[in-house]
């Protein structure tokens, strides 16, 4: 019998869907979770709290595998353009759910970006926190049309540190000199990623064109 059925009648809901190879409750998988609690290769359980879905890989004592289903937190395709202004604005903006990346998850970030070829500065940028909150990537451009970003954002074996690569340059697949940056985030509570453009010029356009957010965890063993 799965471990459910071992643990009282208050848990009967949860003990017909173990019988039947799918489980939803408010927490995540163990490596105890294998097949002496009635496990099986194959079986699904979902974290109703974070919607986060493992599926059971390796159910034998000792060797326990569960995998996290990557998960595409959020997505946007709709052109968000700033106003005409000079200020900083949210152009696109995802919520990272509590307890999602657990403490060593990965967020995968990108984003287009489109705007008037100048010589006047277009700031882009990614923070975590909300539109005040850390830098996480920031670009500054000019004499173009477009640019794409790309970044991982990864808790440090803790869900209160995140650490990625410096976020001060466009340069992400090129040898770079910068270290890796670390800061406090409690993602045991929910984290707001938001994408945001700056313009010197009030009467020029820079524009969100598409963004994405996707959620990555190692696997529990």
């Amino acid at each position: 019998m799965k471990r459910f059925l071992l643990i009282g009648f208050g848990a009967l809901a949860l003990a017909v869907q173990a019988l039947a190879g799918s489980i939803s409750t408010t927490f995540d998988p163990t490596t105890g979770d294998s097949s002496l609690n009635g496990f099986s290769i194959g079986d699904v359980w979902r974290n109703t709290r974070t919607e986060n879905n493992f599926v059971a890989v390796n159910v034998t004592p000792g060797s326990v595998v569960w995998r996290m289903a990557e998960r595409l937190l959020c997505s946007g395709a709709t052109l968000t353009s700033n106003a005409a202004d000079t200020n900083e604005l949210a152009l696109g903006t995802c919520t990272v759910p509590a307890n999602a990346m657990g403490s060593n998850g990965i967020l995968r970030i990108s984003g287009a970006f489109s705007y008037t070829n100048s010589g006047n500065n277009k700031s882009i940028r990614v923070r975590i926190g909300g539109i005040g909150g850390t830098i996480i990537q920031g670009i500054t451009t000019t004499t173009s049309t477009n640019i794409s970003t790309f970044t991982i954002l990864q808790n440090r074996t803790t869900a209160t540190q995140v650490g990625w690569m410096s976020g001060t340059t466009s340069q992400m697949f090129a040898g770079l000199a910068a270290s890796t940056v670390t800061t406090s985030v409690d993602t045991t509570a929910d984290t707001t990623i938001v994408f945001t453009g700056q313009k010197a010029s009030a009467g020029e356009t820079l524009s969100l064109e598409q963004f994405m957010v996707e959620l990555i965890r190692p696997d529990i063993r």
